[in-house]
């Protein structure tokens, strides 16, 4: 339960008496958090479907977006909208849950990063596991590298987490935009397109033909065998990808304490300009989409690395804002029941995008355009919400959170909502200023 006490965001902590532990949040939790989840969980799977449903390795590692096809503009205009945005929601909220988590073990009146670390390791193992075994594209590994840093941080005061966050964000929202604009000078895309079909063994490892081969017609050792070597070339973008994800943490740190996601009428004087620096930039993620078909080329950079994390703000915001005023509507309740088991949707989306696309389920892999995989979105969307509403009906806990939070606990966790107690939504409180 969060609960404001001298002016700072802070938690009642729920005991086992029996076993002196901390038990998982599954009472009066905040509405806005979990919706907001909810939302960044649905809409990750618009970013991730591409990279589901075609061969897309090649043109990510080489940073070029594909040639403009007959939906090249609504391609464009997917990456303008999807790209990174909802990646950028997950990690700010990932910030957001570990202040909570510091605030509620803190309370124990222990040291709370021993347990928060063996927590986060056992995601980092989910991860690898993941990755691994059913689909290469995932952000978990990612995410706990980056929170096994943030939490040795979480103490800093917030003008140095935000002069940290703004300046990592920022200077890769350059290194993208400056990317963006150097693939469109007519010299430079011409050189790359002359440079001829690469022949190394890393690039025919990558290439679209490979990918095509191994996962639209290969059994499944071909598929793990290539993804074990892949997470090998994955590190290395992982590395580079770290140091955003964790000033997106941070902020999120910030974000917890000073309230805006919480309750963000409260505090107009700080969700205002934010406000306006994430519309800004959502409209200029759109400008490869308006200068097509130039910009579908530039459209990889402009909206991944340059100002997407920026604009994923503004859907928070916006997302926190819808919350404040329909609380108590059922269409939030369902997504926020998404946010609240939104590691076993996270996990049940690759599982059930893997068995469509790839040659071990139906074999749809390279063979719908961007128009047709937005009706399995829709398919794995509605799958992802009514497995949410009908087992939170039934349980206080998604089953994978279950198994993960018990081995990072140590013990068995209680599953059925009877033993846990109802799953309540309540209003987010009144925070004041934190200097």
């Amino acid at each position: 339960m969060i609960l404001v006490r001298n002016g700072k965001l802070g938690c009642i902590v729920v005991w086992d008496v029996s076993s002196a532990v901390i038990r998982p949040t599954t009472k009066n939790r905040i509405a806005s958090f979990d919706f907001l989840r909810g939302v960044a969980i649905l809409g990750i799977l618009l970013a991730n479907i591409a990279a589901f449903a075609s061969p897309s390795l090649a043109s990510m590692m080489s940073g070029m977006a594909n040639e403009p096809g007959p939906l090249g503009f609504f391609e464009a205009l997917r990456d303008g909208f999807v790209s990174g945005k909802f990646r950028g929601m997950l990690a700010i909220l990932f910030g957001v849950g570990l202040y909570l988590q510091s605030v509620k073990r803190s309370s124990h009146g222990e040291d709370w990063t021993k347990g928060y670390i063996r927590r986060t390791i056992w995601l980092l193992v989910l991860g690898l596991i993941h990755g691994i075994f059913i689909w290469w594209g995932d952000i978990l590994f990612l995410y706990a590298i980056s929170a096994l840093v943030a939490c040795f941080m979480v103490k800093l005061d917030d003008k140095l987490l935000l002069w940290i966050a703004g300046g990592v964000i920022g200077f890769y929202a350059l290194l993208g935009m400056g990317g963006g604009l150097l693939f469109s000078l007519p010299a430079f895309s011409s050189a790359f397109a002359a440079g001829g079909e690469a022949t190394d063994p890393v690039s025919v490892f990558m290439s679209a033909a490979n990918e095509q081969r191994v996962y639209g017609a290969g059994t499944y050792l071909d598929q793990l065998i290539h993804r074990l070597l892949l997470s090998v070339v994955l590190l290395f973008s992982n590395l580079f990808m770290m140091p955003t994800v964790l000033g997106l943490m941070l902020f999120g740190i910030w974000v917890a304490r000073s309230g805006v996601l919480a309750n963000p009428s409260a505090h107009p004087e700080k969700v205002k300009p934010l406000f306006i620096v994430g519309a800004v930039a959502l409209v200029l993620n759109l400008v490869p989409a308006i200068v097509y078909p130039m910009g579908v080329m530039i459209s990889s950079f402009w909206a991944e690395a340059g100002l997407a994390y920026f604009a994923s703000i503004f859907y928070l915001l916006v997302g926190a804002l819808l919350v404040e005023r329909f609380r108590t509507s059922g269409f939030v309740r369902a997504i926020a029941n998404v946010g609240n088991v939104a590691l076993s949707c996270y996990l049940m989306q690759s599982i059930l995008c893997t068995f469509f696309f790839y040659s071990i389920g139906f074999g749809f892999f390279g063979k719908l355009d961007a128009i047709q995989q937005l009706a399995v979105v829709g398919v794995v969307w509605v799958i992802n919400i009514v497995f949410a509403n009908l087992w939170l009906s039934r349980f206080s806990l998604g089953p994978v959170e279950w198994l993960w939070r018990s081995v990072s606990e140590k013990r068995k966790l209680p599953l059925d909502r009877k033993e846990s107690g109802e799953f309540e939504l309540i209003p987010p409180p009144v925070v004041t200023n934190r200097r």
